[in-house]
């Protein structure tokens, strides 16, 4: 599995040309001086200042932070699942420095949208189209959901509800900064065929559409939330197909499937943060953590206790925090408290 974070947002149904997320807000930068300052990060890290390294670090998960936030805000529930998307990110971002078998990963990645699905479970939301997608390897469940909870038949009357929908949205967030532009219901409707035969991903803002073509009423607001999770999960688990062997893509489903009474039980007894941190440091707990001496004590707690195994040696090693993980904490600091 390819785990470079620089994927971060393409995998999420964003183009990940640099800076390109920043883009869709409406402000003034220098592009030539941002994009030198990010080429310095990736090849001479060392030269830039703490305050500089620490940006360009979190640069992918700050976009997803502010592009959310900006259009669902800032309740308990959303905030849970960027939470633990987060968590996911910033993970796999330390395990790159070292060498960890791709089984680690999988391993990891499975836990925590088994986490997320199983929470949306427990709060009575419907995750049987995420399964039914997960298991078909395909996005059409979600379009057949979508004419269901319309009531409609056909892709073309899908696509007349995506476009005004779009049409709607470009009113409105036009006056707030992200820009989305209206879409014909012809284009939508050459969208939804191709997505119905597997051959694209709907996009960040495609999957937005359709999540506010099916939810308008304000007091489905956290449905609304848990159905858009859900579609940019599935997105992200259909774009690594390309990167899995077969053998990978049956092992994260077995671990997905083994998970899932785990977690169930874990959230009714009251102990998932017990269980979550046999697989991954939880990085959203440091919300709950007064000083950056007690962040970087439970790190290296955490990183001493944990075991990860290794293919270069074929056996398992223990992690340290390192100066780069520091620096990028202890510079954050005072947004992962806010």
């Amino acid at each position: 599995m390819k785990s470079n974070i620089d994927n971060f947002w393409k995998v999420l149904g964003v183009s990940s040309r640099v800076y390109s997320i920043e883009d869709i807000f409406i402000n003034t930068r220098d592009k030539q001086s941002d994009e030198k300052k990010f080429h310095r990060f990736k090849n001479n890290p060392q030269e830039l200042s703490d305050k500089e390294y620490a940006l360009f670090f979190s640069k992918a998960e700050d976009e997803f932070y502010n592009l959310f936030t900006t259009f669902f805000g800032f309740e308990r529930e959303e905030m849970f699942y960027v939470h633990q998307i987060l968590n996911i990110s910033f993970n796999i971002k330390f395990l790159q420095n070292v060498c960890v078998d791709e089984k680690t990963i999988l391993k990891l990645v499975a836990f925590q949208i088994t986490y997320i699905m199983e929470h949306m479970n427990k709060n009575k939301f419907d995750i049987h189209t995420f399964y039914e997608a997960v298991t078909s390897k395909s996005f059409k469940p979600f379009i057949s959901y979508a004419k269901e909870m319309l009531e409609i038949k056909t892709n073309i009357e899908l696509a007349q509800r995506m476009s005004n929908t779009s049409y709607d949205l470009e009113k409105i967030h036009t006056k707030i900064g992200p820009m989305i532009k209206c879409i014909s219901p012809s284009t939508y409707a050459k969208r939804i065929s191709r997505w119905n035969q597997d051959k694209e991903l709907p996009s960040f803002i495609d999957m937005l559409i359709i999540t506010n073509t099916l939810f308008k009423n304000s007091e489905l607001r956290n449905q609304k939330i848990s159905f858009f999770f859900q579609t940019i999960i599935v997105r992200s688990l259909l774009f690594q197909k390309e990167n899995l062997s077969e053998n990978e893509i049956n092992d994260f489903l077995t671990q997905f499937k083994k998970f899932r009474e785990k977690i169930s039980t874990s959230l009714e007894k009251g102990n998932i943060h017990q269980l979550q941190k046999k697989i991954l440091y939880p990085i959203s707990e440091a919300i709950d953590k007064n000083t950056f001496e007690e962040i970087v004590l439970d790190l290296k707690n955490f990183y001493s206790s944990t075991k990860y195994y290794s293919p270069n040696n074929g056996k398992t090693i223990n992690l340290e925090v390192d100066e780069k993980l520091l620096r990028y904490i202890k510079n954050d600091f005072t947004t992962l408290i806010q």
